[in-house]
């Protein structure tokens, strides 16, 4: 009987004489760990929800206010319009 690394469980196989010489010699443990994992890992809960959506919907609106705002009040043609009102305020 031989074992799998990554599930755990062993797996029967026909083995050659040679291959029952050196299978006798080492036999990997099943891993609990995998198991373990499996049954720690919990499904998230309401609050863990409404926090990831509202960090989400607020990165949303700040990455649109962001852009709203480079591509209007930023944007060299408005930079250039107001330097040029504030040079013709002054005269």
């Amino acid at each position: 009987m031989g074992y799998y690394r990554e599930c755990g469980h062993p797996v029967e196989r026909k083995v050659a004489s040679s291959e029952v010489a050196e299978s006798q010699r080492y036999v990997e443990p099943a891993s609990p760990s995998v198991e373990e994992d499996r049954e720690s890992v919990k499904p998230p809960n309401k609050k863990t929800k409404v926090i990831a959506v509202s960090v989400i919907a607020a990165a949303a609106i700040l990455c649109g206010t962001y852009y709203g705002i480079d591509k209007t009040i930023m944007a060299p043609k408005a930079v250039s319009e107001k330097f040029i009102a504030s040079l013709r305020a002054m005269m």
